[in-house]
Parts: C-alpha cells; sequence; structure tokens
C-alpha cells in the first residue's frame, strides 16, 4: 500500500550503504532506505529538503509523502527526503521484539517496582543479542547517515523539518555540521539539555 502510493506519486527510492561506526568505515555496514520526491515547481527548486517525523524509531520514507501532501507549496521548491534512520522501518532491521515502548513508571508500591524490573529485564535480554551494534544506533549516527545522503545527492546543503524528537534530531545536525544546513524548522523542539539516555532515548 505505502510502496504503491509513492510509486503512484513518482517518488524514487533507494538504500544507501553506511558504515556501521563512522570510526571504521571499512568496517561492518547497514542499509538506510529513502525516498525522494522531486521538486514540482520548474524553475523554481531550491534543494533538498530531509523530514523526521519524531520517535525516535518511526519510518519517514512515506511519512515524507503525507507530509508534503500536506505542505504542497513545499514540494514546489524542495526534493522532499524520506529517511528511514538505521535499524527503522525499511533501514537494516534491529528487532528485539518488543510489545511495549518500555516499562513506564514503576508506581508507589514495591509490587509495582518489581514487576517494573522484571519487564526491563525482559526488554533488555531480548535485545541482548544486539550488543555489538546498539552502541551504533545513535542520534550522532543518523545525523552523520543524513548527511551521507546530502553528499551522495551532490548537494552543498540541506533543509530540514523536524517533529518531537526530529527536533531533536535537528538540532543534533546543526550542533555537528552547521555550514551544511540551509533552512530547518523544529516542530515542538525537545530541550537538548533534557533529552538523552536518562528520558530513555537514544542520544
Amino acid at each position: 500500500m505505502e510502496g504503491a502510493e509513492l510509486d503512484d506519486a513518482g517518488a524514487q527510492c533507494a538504500e544507501v550503504t553506511m558504515p556501521l561506526d563512522y570510526s571504521r568505515p571499512g568496517g561492518p555496514t547497514v542499509k538506510v532506505a529513502l525516498s525522494r520526491l522531486k521538486a514540482t515547481g520548474p524553475g523554481q527548486r531550491r534543494g533538498v529538503l530531509f523530514y523526521n517525523p519524531g520517535g525516535p524509531g518511526v519510518p519517514a520514507m512515506y511519512l515524507a509523502l503525507k507530509f508534503r501532501q500536506a505542505e504542497p507549496t513545499v514540494g514546489v521548491r524542495y526534493d522532499v527526503i524520506g529517511m528511514d534512520p538505521r535499524f527503522v522501518g525499511r533501514s537494516t532491521p534491529l528487532d528485539c521484539q518488543w510489545l511495549l515502548p518500555g516499562p513506564g513508571a514503576a508506581g508507589p508500591d514495591r509490587e509495582g517496582f518489581e514487576r517494573s524490573a522484571a519487564l526491563s529485564w525482559d526488554l533488555a535480554s531480548n535485545c541482548a543479542r544486539y550488543r555489538e551494534v546498539l552502541p551504533h544506533a545513535s542520534t550522532r549516527n543518523t545525523a552523520r547517515d543524513m548527511d551521507t545522503v546530502r553528499a551522495l545527492l551532490g548537494e552543498q546543503r540541506l533543509s530540514y523539518v523536524g517533529s518531537s524528537y526530529g527536533s531533536y534530531l535537528g538540532q543534533v545536525y546543526l550542533q555537528m555540521f552547521p555550514r551544511r544546513v540551509d533552512r530547518a524548522v523544529l516542530d515542538s523542539a525537545l530541550d537538548p539539555d533534557r533529552f538523552g539516555s536518562g528520558t530513555g532515548q537514544q542520544v
């Protein structure tokens, strides 16, 4: 269904090979899936615009189409890029088989604490087989993947729209690659000083 809609919209879809660990570019790799919806305005194209809807862990390939449909004037001037972050969606999978996003609050009593601790143990155990990979499932590596795609597209700079967690990803990209950004919109922005492993999110 989603693939058919992307095809009908004329999207170009691809997988890009990225280093698992950017400090070892010749080492193991992962695949990152993305879609591109080309600008529709003849002579009006400004560049590429990446869209991330949040999460973390939300695929963006298909939602980039929904974003362009909701904001048609953006699609006139920009190639809209939807990238499934590494280990998400159609990118190289990392499935810990979590049926819940996390243990949540333990509550005020010992019973609730023990229940929360047991669930946390189960969640961690399901991911144990990925212990060599998990350190590379990070926001900074997602930002590096974005910049690799920018370079492969032959663009000097990119524009960006991110919501919720996507606003944090945008902040990280801006910090790491400040001279490679044209325009950026951070919607429902998260506080970067409070966001991280302490909130149960990837950093």
